[in-house]
């Protein structure tokens, strides 16, 4: 399983950094310790092995603290990025019959409380950036479980046959279906990808996909397994961030370097007749 691997990895270092971004660093030990109490306190507030969690929320260090706790719960999260138009958000919950549900900011948290009456499943909405939350917070459940069982205790109870996500398809060509991949699903990829790419502790890795898609998230888990440290960028500071973190590892798509060669060709073209000549 995940949670198992993860663990592996806690064990031979857990005081290895594993996550950075402008707020600081964060260690293995760290942010297994988190997601156990995060977990905790979902079991307390309801929820239970086998249940849909909805996970509405864009990259961020606290992403994978969220995921892995809904596993440590044995749930399945239902994950999906904040530019997911608000007619798919409640169909797909709906859908799954999600319960309670963590969302990326207050903006977004509004927005679902707005959809609550099409989706009858739905419970308590959890804010992961505590900024102007209207209501309780991923630190709010951390606080509430941090007296809970540990992580290593949590992670042995998950099974390799429990469903870890619900991944639900664009909708381009029709309602969007909902994938269900189990823990040995991901575990089988994270036992595998770090040997085939030759990933180990040392890598620097930068994130900027939607972790909710299945490339992200595997090439994340086998980062983390592997020990190396995940830096958290954006599109909009994507180019900075390269110079900044000097990533050895990255997972792209074509329209990410499409965007960086449509901003070279820009800056190019703003230049004199002379620098465009010798460019």
């Amino acid at each position: 399983t995940v949670p198992a691997y993860l663990e592996l990895a806690r064990q031979r270092d857990g005081s290895r950094t594993v996550q950075e971004d402008r707020r600081g660093t964060v260690t293995m030990e760290e942010m297994l310790a988190r997601a156990a109490a995060a977990a905790e306190g979902l079991r307390k507030v309801g929820v239970q092995p086998g249940q849909r969690v909805g996970l509405i929320a864009d990259n961020s260090r606290d992403w994978i603290v969220s995921d892995v706790a809904i596993q440590l719960v044995r749930a399945a999260s239902v994950p999906r990025g904040t530019d997911t138009p608000i007619e798919e958000l409640a169909f797909l919950l709906a859908h799954a019959e999600a319960g309670v549900v963590l969302v990326h900011d207050a903006e977004h948290a509004r927005a679902l409380e707005a959809i609550r009456d099409r989706v009858p499943t739905m419970g308590e909405i959890f804010t992961i950036d505590p900024a102007d939350a209207p209501g309780r917070t991923l630190e709010d459940l951390v606080e509430l479980g941090k007296d809970g069982p540990g992580y290593p205790e949590q992670a042995a109870a998950v099974m390799p046959d429990d469903i870890a996500t619900i991944i639900y398809t664009s909708g381009t060509t029709g309602r969007p279906k909902g994938v269900v991949l189990t823990q040995s699903n991901f575990g089988h990829q994270v036992a595998i990808v770090p040997g085939l790419v030759h990933m180990d502790a040392e890598e620097v890795f930068l994130s900027i996909l939607p972790p909710w898609h299945s490339f992200e998230r595997t090439a994340e888990y086998a980062a983390f397994t592997a020990g190396s440290k995940i830096c958290y960028t954006d599109r909009r500071r994507f180019k900075e961030d390269l110079l900044k973190y000097r990533p050895t590892f990255m997972a792209s798509v074509p329209r990410l370097w499409e965007t960086v060669h449509q901003g070279v060709q820009r800056a190019v073209e703003r230049g004199s007749p002379l620098r465009r000549g010798l460019f």
